[in-house]
């Protein structure tokens, strides 16, 4: 009777023996065609899992277990998810020679392949079928086996049931049971409909009635059942109808399977769906799949929107078929992925807005492999669109340009302001002591040639009166000889000189004063440019002279006659001192290099060239007589030199060498400035290390 029944059933002697088995079960576990009662369901299943032999020895020990559900790779090397249990068969005591009632003989298998909806459907088909064959050919064989469809139906892993015509139940197992929540008792006292959920009626009944009207022996439905505590719990219904040798229906039998953990998988499965979905066609960046053959399979509608063509235009076609000019970047990256298993993230293209092609957009694509079990099933496309950023990005960049420049700008007049400051206090400071100079030593200059004269006057009274005079008193000749009146009078003349060239150089130094302190800066005035150079020079000048431990410095002056510039004089001698500065700076530090003395040290030189260029500046010139020639300037010294790494930084506000307190590294800066903004000319260095510096001066005539 087991061999007909609708599932996959079992029974295994103690020592693990087969004694029968359903034909669902012989299909599932490759019996078909094999004598296998009697032989151990090990030796017929190698694969088993080693858990089952676990549990058959603890169901062999009277432990009742629930059914399990896992992935197991059956004897036809197929793996599929089973829903299986093992409880211990147990003896009657009815046959002949019996073991004792209840005593364990056996264990009972069931087995249910849930793999997919559809194959369950089919193999409950198969298994309807069949019971409608095995109830027509061994109706007489029920009762021979009734005994042995009891111990079935009441170990069965799936629920079962006997119902009449009109819905009453007449019998159900244990499983039927525990499914739904009550006893067997009473349910007796309830029908079909009673437990049937309201929705779930009408089609259940439909099938029935099918049933009845001889429309088919067996359907198979999945409906909700409502248990004793109020719930409802889903099943797959099998229902097949008995009918008597004349072919009438007698009752049904039900067999049912709980489908919660199916049902519940299902609806976890369908809310990830749906989560997924909602991502995808909502996300604020572009997605898409292609096969590996980069055909699309999947995208978002902001995909979509950045080729410019529908989601359903893409479906089945490459990117060169949609955006040429976006796969010339894109494809490559995309077969890339393709051929090496790798992403590739965070990549920068450009393409024209399908919308306006003036406009470009500036997209962030990451491109990477969809993979599972080390196969690629296709590739993964994520595009953000960072126009607008970068657009942001370029203003803030030209913002933090622009504010550099300011700063810098800042910096350099701030620097200038100080320095300008500076040298203003101290022209000041230079024509006040000039001008307090000037009035006493004008006054010594203007009476040392009166004096001269009288002196000269009363030599010569002494002179006559020496020649010419009678005899002298003791006492007068006797101071004569003392003092030595022929050297009084030869050294008086010689002092008298003397203070005349020193009131000249006192002269010279005032006027070299007031010329370095011209600091008119409001207008520009025709100079001479060697006025400058040589007040800056006469400034500088105790620099120049021999030191205990070095040489004095020469200044080797190379002029050429030049016409009066138009210029800020005192600015342009600013640039001078700032220059000769550091050249004598230079060449103080060249010098602590040899002996204290100095005497190893070797000569030391200035050399100061000024020419006239016939060049113009390389701008065009009116034509209301402008010179458009050029007065160039050279001071070159023969000090250590400038490294070329230094050289570039010449010019830059606050960049210096020099130890602190010593420089500020606003010299240069501000002669840059004064030369090239304020009278439109040039000025660059020359230098090579060991050799020497050279500053290179060009100012225009009138600019």
């Amino acid at each position: 009777m087991i061999e007909q029944l609708p599932v996959a059933i079992a029974l295994l002697d103690c020592d693990y023996c087969y004694t029968v088995a359903s034909r669902p079960w012989q299909e599932d576990y490759n019996l078909v065609g094999i004598h296998f009662k009697g032989q151990s369901f090990y030796d017929l299943f190698p694969q088993v899992p080693n858990h089952w032999r676990t549990r058959h020895q603890q169901a062999l020990a009277g432990v009742t277990q629930e059914p399990i559900l896992e992935e197991i790779i059956l004897p036809r090397g197929n793996k599929e998810w089973v829903k299986w249990q093992v409880k211990p068969w147990r003896a009657e005591g009815e046959e002949a020679n019996p073991p004792e009632a209840g005593e364990i003989v056996g264990l009972i298998l069931t087995s249910e392949i849930v793999t997919t909806q559809q194959q369950q459907a089919r193999r409950y088909q198969r298994k309807q079928e069949r019971l409608k064959q095995v109830i027509k050919q061994h109706t007489a064989e029920l009762e021979h086996r009734n005994q042995e469809l009891n111990t079935v139906f009441e170990k069965a892993g799936v629920g079962l049931d006997y119902i009449d015509r009109d819905g009453r139940f007449l019998r159900v197992n244990q499983r039927f049971c525990d499914i739904l929540g009550y006893s067997a008792q009473e349910l007796s006292q309830l029908t079909v409909k009673d437990i049937t959920h309201p929705e779930d009626w009408a089609k259940d009944a439909e099938q029935q009635a099918a049933l009845l009207r001889e429309q088919g022996d067996t359907y198979i439905l999945e409906k909700r059942y409502l248990r004793a505590d109020g719930s409802d719990v889903w099943v797959s219904l099998t229902k097949s109808v008995v009918r008597d040798s004349q072919g009438k229906p007698q009752y049904f039998i039900g067999a049912i399977t709980d489908l919660r953990q199916h049902k519940e998988l299902e609806q976890e499965l369908a809310l990830r769906q749906s989560q997924l979905d909602a991502f995808v066609n909502h996300a604020p960046v572009g997605l898409a799949i292609q096969d590996p053959q980069l055909y699309y399979v999947r995208l978002n509608p902001r995909f979509a929107q950045m080729n410019g063509v529908s989601v359903s235009d893409h479906l089945g076609k490459r990117l060169e078929q949609i955006n040429p000019t976006l796969s010339e970047q894109l494809t490559p990256l995309l077969q890339q992925v393709v051929n090496t298993g790798q992403a590739i993230l965070a990549r920068e293209i450009s393409q024209m807005s399908p919308d306006d092609s003036s406009e470009v957009w500036t997209q962030l694509v990451s491109v990477f492999p969809l993979n599972y079990e080390q196969k690629i099933l296709g590739v993964g496309t994520i595009l953000v669109d960072i126009t607008e950023q970068k657009r942001v990005e370029g203003q803030y960049q030209q913002q933090a340009e622009d504010l550099a420049h300011a700063l810098q700008d800042l910096r350099q007049t701030q620097a200038q302001l100080i320095q300008t400051e500076k040298m203003s206090s101290l022209g000041q400071l230079l024509a006040g002591v000039a001008h307090e100079i000037n009035n006493p030593v004008n006054f010594i200059y203007g009476n040392l040639t009166y004096a001269q004269e009288y002196i000269e006057d009363l030599l010569k009274v002494i002179n006559l009166y020496q020649t010419h005079g009678v005899n002298t008193v003791p006492e007068v000749e006797d101071y004569l000889e003392e003092v030595d009146l022929d050297f009084l009078l030869e050294d008086l003349r010689k002092v008298i000189d003397s203070m005349s060239l020193g009131t000249n150089r006192i002269k010279e130094i005032v006027a070299s004063l007031r010329t370095f302190s011209r600091m008119d800066n409001r207008q520009r005035q025709l100079v001479d440019i060697h006025e400058g150079l040589e007040s800056t020079l006469l400034i500088l000048e105790h620099r120049l002279k021999a030191q205990p431990n070095a040489p004095e410095i020469r200044v080797i002056k190379q002029y050429q006659e030049l016409p009066k510039i138009k210029c800020f004089l005192g600015q342009l001698n600013q640039v001078f001192m700032n220059i000769l500065s550091n050249a004598i700076d230079a060449l103080e530090e060249q010098a602590q290099s040899y002996s204290e003395d100095g005497l190893n040290c070797p000569l030391r030189t200035i050399t100061i060239t000024t020419s006239l260029s016939e060049e113009s500046w390389g701008v065009a010139m009116d034509n209301l007589g402008t010179d458009p020639r050029m007065v160039e300037v050279c001071i070159a010294d023969n000090g250590p030199g400038i490294p070329p790494t230094v050289q570039d930084h010449l010019f830059d506000p606050f960049f210096t060498t020099k130890p602190v307190g010593k420089g500020t590294g606003l010299g240069l800066a501000i002669s840059h400035q004064i030369i090239t903004e304020k009278h439109q000319g040039y000025i660059h260095c020359q230098s090579t290390l060991g050799e020497g510096t050279k500053f290179v001066i060009t100012l225009p005539i009138v600019p």
